[in-house]
């Protein structure tokens, strides 16, 4: 099967964020019908997600994934960024008894955020795994660069033209207002 584009996934994720590339999966079926035995292959290309309202903007991606009897195995992803690579490989079973399952990621000077209010760059390696049903996360991850600014929150307040029955008028306000924004600089490099 031949999916030419993989934006036809965008409803299942909604308006947050768009999907692109395209995919080629082949499945075969032998055995009897008591006992198939499945095996194919996935490969992806040119993969991407944007997500502007995030400042996320993924390209250049491919992933191979091979099916045999016993796992799906993840040869290669790879994914780029503004700047940096997020790479992957991993296995997941697909025994009745319930197996394990691995994902090893490394982010090389990865480019996950970049709005001017919001910047990340992420460097790092770890591992995901899922065994007897519990979720173990490994690995460590450091900000390369990162800029967050934070304004403050304010309360809704009723327009300067709009009167209470009962409470005094609020005095009349002159001159310029001036507009207060918190900035946040961490460096953790």
């Amino acid at each position: 099967v031949d999916l030419a584009t993989l934006q036809l996934f965008d409803p299942l994720i909604g308006t947050h964020a768009l999907l692109k590339g395209h995919a080629a999966v082949t499945l075969a079926a032998t055995g009897t019908m008591g006992a198939p035995r499945f095996s194919g292959a996935v490969v992806a290309q040119n993969l991407g997600v944007e997500a502007p309202q995030f400042g996320v903007r993924l390209h250049d991606g491919t992933l191979r994934a091979e099916l045999t009897d016993t796992a799906l195995v993840l040869r290669e992803f790879t994914i780029r960024g503004d700047e940096g690579r997020l790479t992957a490989t991993g296995t997941a079973s697909r025994t009745s008894g319930g197996g394990d399952t691995r994902l090893a990621w490394q982010a090389d000077h990865l480019r996950v955020a970049n709005r001017p209010d919001m910047r990340l760059k992420v460097d790092g390696s770890g591992t995901a795994a899922l065994l007897q049903k519990t979720l173990v996360l490994t690995g460590s991850l450091r900000a390369d660069d990162g800029y967050f600014e934070f304004n403050r929150p304010t309360a809704p307040k009723l327009a300067d033209d709009i009167a209470i029955v009962g409470r005094p008028r609020p005095a009349a306000r002159g001159g310029m207002r001036v507009f207060e924004s918190q900035v946040l600089d961490v460096d953790v490099a």
